[in-house]
């Protein structure tokens, strides 16, 4: 019979904790290279965003490009998705809905299938006085064979082309702005 002290025995004592610590390792390990880090405040975070300007033709086209803006705002952590006017000493975006157009896809017959919607936006960031960012993003949806089909097709494309168009131009100020 072995002695609860001999070697052996510590070692297999010893395992839960070694087990814990090669899995807390491998965690830490795992969450520190799937791009996750840790960051603290930026100074030259969006404080506040100026109500979307819409200067195209597409009557509701600002609200949709509005909110889309300011929910990615939100999840990017830059300003409260409410956040509507300006605020002593804090940057304010200003964003203008400058263009919104379709244009028909024709099919190898020579027929209507589909339609291209185009956006494009303009963002500056009042605080720092850098220049305009231009994005410009397209969407395709069907061509239905009613016309209120084919009106709501229209309404979910520019649903999802404002929510491509504030992604992408969230990413190109990250990238261009300092």
């Amino acid at each position: 019979m072995r002695r609860p002290s001999s070697p052996q025995r510590r070692v297999f004592a010893n395992r839960p904790h070694r087990l814990l610590r090669g899995v807390s390792f491998l965690c830490c390990w795992l969450a520190l290279s799937c791009g996750y880090r840790f960051i603290g405040a930026n100074p030259r975070t969006i404080a506040c965003m100026w109500p979307v300007e819409n200067l195209s033709n597409e009557v509701g086209a600002g609200q949709v490009f509005d909110a889309a803006l300011r929910a990615r705002l939100g999840q990017v952590g830059g300003g409260a998705p409410g956040s509507g006017g300006a605020v002593e000493g804090q940057s304010c975006l200003h964003a203008r809905l400058l263009q919104v157009s379709q244009a028909p896809l024709l099919s190898y017959e020579g027929r209507i299938t589909q339609l291209r919607l185009s956006a494009v936006m303009e963002l500056r960031w009042e605080r720092e006085g850098l220049g305009p960012l231009r994005v410009t993003e397209s969407e395709e949806f069907g061509y239905g064979a009613d016309i209120l089909l084919t009106e709501a097709s229209m309404r979910a494309a520019l649903v999802r082309l404002a929510e491509k168009t504030a992604q992408k131009a969230l990413e190109h100020m990250q990238m261009q702005w300092p």
